[in-house]
């Protein structure tokens, strides 16, 4: 669904699943794309990011 990419791999399907996963603890789909993409697809970080941020 998403055409972006992060260091390592492209981000299909993977990005996907991370991306709900963010979107339903509600967060913006900017702040999730972003996050993610700071931190380079890593789940955790990304959403420690968007928690300490609030």
């Amino acid at each position: 669904m998403f055409a972006l990419f992060c260091s390592t791999c492209r981000m299909g399907a993977e990005f996907e699943a991370k991306f709900r996963k963010h979107v339903e603890l509600r967060f913006s789909r900017d702040a999730v794309i972003q996050a993610l993409k700071l931190f380079d697809g890593n789940v955790e970080q990304a959403a420690r990011y968007l928690l300490l941020r609030q």
